[in-house]
């Protein structure tokens, strides 16, 4: 059985360039409860969604010089919320909520077509700076942040059929 009524309102946007061998993206969200959101799934204030943050913007770019591509990204997440620890402590559930920082992620692919035919080579690496990122609840329960998103380093390689 789910738990509560979700109703968000926002706006989302997105700018899309494409030019052969260059091109990007940038993309921004932005979003609230609404005013028939259950109350365990919002702060105190009612003004934000526990873990969930009101501002997202991805920005995302990339370069094709001969058989290389490069594309570095970024993804700023606003402010979080979750549930506090003395709220999760409290033995009369009062809600409370703890604020967790803006975080700005850093990532890096790059790709190596035709290194053989129809074999491509790629580097990647997530979370270039290792920003300290949390899971939280999406709702009071009890439960603490759990660390994720650590920086990663993948290398992989993909034959066309």
């Amino acid at each position: 059985m789910n738990f509560g009524r979700i109703q968000s309102e926002g706006a989302e946007a997105e700018l899309r360039a494409d030019y052969g061998r260059f091109g990007g993206f940038v993309n921004a969200s932005y979003s609230t409860p609404g005013p028939n959101t259950s109350p365990g799934l919002t702060t105190e204030s009612k003004k934000q969604f526990l873990s969930s943050t009101p501002v997202k913007i991805d920005i995302s770019t990339y370069y094709r010089p001969g058989m290389f591509e490069y594309a570095p990204s970024l993804t700023f997440l606003s402010h979080l919320a979750g549930q506090s620890s003395d709220s999760a402590n409290d033995p009369n559930q009062t809600f409370g909520t703890t604020d967790y920082p803006a975080l700005l992620l850093a990532n890096m692919n790059i790709v190596m077509r035709n290194v053989m035919k129809d074999l491509d080579v790629h580097l990647a690496v997530h979370n270039i700076f290792d920003a300290r990122y949390v899971l939280i609840q999406p709702y009071y329960g009890d439960h603490a942040p759990m660390p994720a998103q650590d920086r990663e380093v993948d290398l992989g390689v993909t034959w066309h059929l």
